[in-house]
């Protein structure tokens, strides 16, 4: 009877540290589903001057299934992957909504394409390219 017993309790702690590493170090509540990310979009606005310094605009929405921490990256096409930044998806209107805003400081002409990269644990999302341009034609300040 003891050895039963002894069994069942290793067997359960068995079971909780391989639910808990699943559930990414958190034990989670029975019918719990993780978050998962439902779409990615990125918005560039470019600078509508041919002078530098410019200013532009990124922003982006990373759309959740419930709310909580979500960590992401910007990618240059056939260049560089910033370092991962997280920010919280919160409850907007009846969804769940990750959003950030960032001013761009132009000083050099530019022509290029970034996306949101998010890696998941069912696979990584990413937004589609968008592009960035400015052509810095005329140079203020120099």
């Amino acid at each position: 009877m003891k050895l039963a017993i002894a069994n069942t309790i290793v067997a359960t702690a068995i079971a909780l540290t391989a639910t808990q590493a699943i559930a990414g170090g958190k034990l989670q509540q029975p019918g719990s589903k993780p978050m998962s990310v439902k779409s990615v979009t990125l918005a560039i606005k470019s600078p509508k001057t041919n002078a530098c310094p410019a200013t532009g605009w990124v922003k982006g929405w990373i759309h959740t299934s419930k709310p909580g921490k979500v960590t992401y990256m910007i990618a240059r096409r056939g260049g560089s992957v910033s370092m991962p930044k997280s920010i919280q998806a919160k409850k907007v209107g009846s969804k769940y909504v990750a959003y950030f805003s960032q001013k761009l400081n132009i000083v050099t002409a530019i022509n290029t394409h970034y996306s949101i990269l998010v890696p998941t644990a069912y696979g990584p999302k990413k937004s589609r390219w968008v592009p960035l341009k400015a052509s810095c034609k005329i140079k203020l300040g120099a």
